[in-house]
This record gives structure tokens, C-alpha cells and sequence, in this order.
């Protein structure tokens, strides 16, 4: 009801998957029109806050980027782009820039890799969506959180184990 990073996303990623949905149902939807112009008002207010390097804050005008939200924003950009909704591609080209620069940090920086404690598989993730899979960096996180496997862990396993599958490792 607010309009933050997090709950404009999702509404709009839920838009995206709307004509699937009602496929897979074999119910109704509402008018294709309306559907495209909420979505393309989602992607105008979630660029709204992307900063200046790339990554995205939880408000318009937010000086804190925030790892998980930056990787969220991310992928429903990508997504929107694969539906062929208009996607600026600087935006885009900036915010999976800013990821690959976590990504980069993380194996230089505790500080970098404290910050992103619970971020990183989904930005690998989403990382590879890009066609930019790191694919050693990916595996070594899987090699490392392999014990104790927690209900978290294993969310960011299976994460990590689809970043390897779209970067080309079908193991």
C-alpha cells in the first residue's frame, strides 16, 4: 500500500506472470490494456529508485542501497525485458553492473560479504539470468554451505544450483 521497492516489485512481477496465470487456469483476466499500463507504471516507480550506480533504494530519492532489493528490482527487469516490455538498457546494464560489483567484492571484503549475508545466492541468481554467471564463485558458495544445511541454506543452495544450470553446468 506504500509503494516501497519490495511491494511495487512484487505487484508487478505478479503482472508479468498474469497471462500464464490465467492460461493455467482457464479462468478470465482482466483487460490486457489495464494489465500492460500497471505494469509499465510498476517499472517506471521501481526505476525511480534505482541510484545513480545502479543499485536500487527501498524509496525514491533513498540514499541506502539495500543487496536484496537491488537483486529483486533486477530480476523483474530482466523479466519484463524478456516479455518484451520496454526496459531502459542503461537501467538495466547499471543495475547488473552494480550486482557483478558485489559479486566481485565479495571475495575481497568481509564487510562486503557481511553486507550481503542472505543476498548472495539470489544475486548470483539473478546474476546468471543476466548471461553474467560466475560460475567458480557459484560453485565455491555451493561447496561452503553444505553443512549445516539449514531450510535457509537450502533455499540458497537450490538458488545457487539453478545460477550453475543457466550458466551452461547441468551437472
Amino acid at each position: 500500500p506504500y509503494g516501497c521497492l519490495e511491494q511495487v516489485t512484487s505487484t508487478t512481477r505478479t503482472l508479468l506472470s498474469l497471462p500464464e496465470l490465467v492460461t493455467l487456469s482457464g479462468s478470465v483476466g482482466g483487460e490486457t490494456e489495464t494489465r500492460e499500463a500497471m505494469v509499465q507504471a510498476g517499472l517506471r516507480r521501481v526505476l525511480s529508485m534505482q541510484k545513480g550506480d545502479g543499485s536500487f533504494a527501498y524509496w525514491p530519492g533513498g540514499s541506502w542501497s539495500n543487496p536484496w532489493a537491488s537483486a529483486y528490482a533486477t530480476d523483474l527487469l530482466l523479466r519484463a525485458r524478456d516479455a518484451k516490455y520496454a526496459v531502459p538498457e542503461q537501467a538495466l546494464e547499471r543495475a547488473v553492473g552494480w550486482l557483478e560489483g558485489q559479486a566481485d567484492g565479495v571475495a575481497r571484503s568481509e564487510y562486503v560479504r557481511n553486507r550481503l549475508r542472505g543476498s548472495e545466492a539470489y544475486i548470483h541468481y539473478v546474476l546468471a539470468r543476466a548471461g553474467k554467471a560466475r560460475k567458480g564463485q557459484i560453485q565455491q558458495l555451493i561447496d561452503d554451505s553444505m553443512t549445516p544445511l539449514t531450510a535457509r541454506r537450502r533455499e540458497q543452495v537450490y538458488l545457487l544450483k539453478a545460477a550453475l544450470y543457466i550458466g551452461g553446468d547441468r551437472r
